[in-house]
């Protein structure tokens, strides 16, 4: 387009400059100022011609610029699609070191137990374990990292490893009692080696003998489970939280224990529940948990611990999560009369 508008102002050019030599010679003063103003509008001609090939230019200079825009919008979209499925698969494996089928209630294996764990982003760092440790204990285990996101996934594995491992070493040796404390306190010491990060974790671990409900645990620094007694009553399990682990390496830990009923359910939870907060800013509270477990006390492990996220999330709503949220109950039943005789 701009090669015919220059054409066309030459031919206009052209034709002014004939006429001009035709008035030159009738009129010299007139065609000294035409001459002027042909001049100008020759100058106007060459200004206007160096803008449009200066607009031109740029405009391929833009178009470079858009494409090479373009390209690093793809290089980015793949960098974060490969992101995204690196996160997803984190997520996947770390979910998949937490049990998703637990020990199956029998005469034999008088607990039902129920736990989940949903990282606030994907991945978390809490963490839940069970298993029978021998043929008559049962762990269970709930506990919360420090941080959030990779490190704290990768702290949370190491932690419910190494109080697997240190459990089975345990009995594997013969020791005459394995106690929640002695555990603890190895695996204290083995969090607080090579730990430059200084993070830790609460815990709690607790170790129910399912011939009598006896059960003896340690509650390091987390908030104290609930104890829902056959007679309804709702009560958090004695004792003041301890040091984290990860901490200080030489801690020594306090065991306690409290005796179990048959019906009797034990409601061990992270922080994230009772911080739970809503759209207005308002937390969940230690008093809205107690009130709906109240609610859903009756349940077996799995509908409790389902409630009591149900409530959490209907009283968040649409609000961010800030935090994992993590629940395990379990209940434990009379065994067979005779199974130890």
């Amino acid at each position: 387009m701009s090669f015919d508008i220059f054409q066309r102002e030459e031919s206009v050019i052209t034709q002014a400059r004939a006429l001009l030599a035709e008035r030159a010679i009738a009129d010299p003063a007139a065609a000294a100022a035409y001459e002027r103003l042909l001049k100008a509008y020759e100058k106007l001609s060459r200004t206007t011609r160096r803008l449009i090939k200066l607009s031109d230019r740029n405009e391929e200079q833009l178009n470079r610029l858009a494409r090479t825009l373009n390209d690093k919008n793809e290089i980015l979209k793949a960098l974060s699609d490969r992101l995204q499925h690196e996160l997803d698969t984190a997520r996947a494996l770390q979910l998949g070191m937490l049990p998703r089928v637990f020990p199956a209630w029998s005469p034999q294996q008088p607990v039902q137990v129920y736990a989940l764990m949903e990282p606030a982003r994907e991945v978390g760092g809490d963490l839940y374990d069970c298993f029978y440790a021998s043929k008559h204990i049962f762990c269970f285990l709930v506990g919360d990292v420090s941080g959030k996101g990779a490190a704290a996934a990768m702290f949370m594995a190491r932690t419910r490893s190494l109080v697997r491992m240190a459990v089975e070493y345990s009995y594997n040796l013969r020791v005459e009692e394995i106690l929640p404390a002695r555990i603890a306190e190895a695996v204290n010491r083995e969090l607080y080696q090579n730990n430059p990060e200084r993070m830790f974790v609460t815990l709690f671990l607790g170790f129910l003998d399912i011939r009598t409900g006896a059960l003896h645990y340690i509650n390091a620094g987390h908030p104290a489970p609930h104890l829902l007694r056959g007679t309804n009553d709702i009560k958090g399990l004695d004792g003041k939280p301890e040091m984290p682990l990860g901490v200080r390496p030489n801690t020594v830990y306090q065991g306690r224990a409290a005796m179990l009923h048959p019906g009797d359910a034990v409601v061990v939870y992270t922080d994230g529940v009772t911080e739970a907060m809503n759209i207005s800013e308002e937390l969940y509270t230690t008093e809205r948990l107690n009130s709906h477990l109240h609610t859903a006390r009756k349940g077996t492990p799995e509908e409790i611990v389902r409630a009591v996220k149900d409530h959490v999330d209907a009283f968040t709503g649409l609000a961010t999560k800030a935090d994992d949220v993590t629940l395990l109950a379990l209940r434990w039943h009379a065994p067979a009369s005779d199974q130890w005789s």
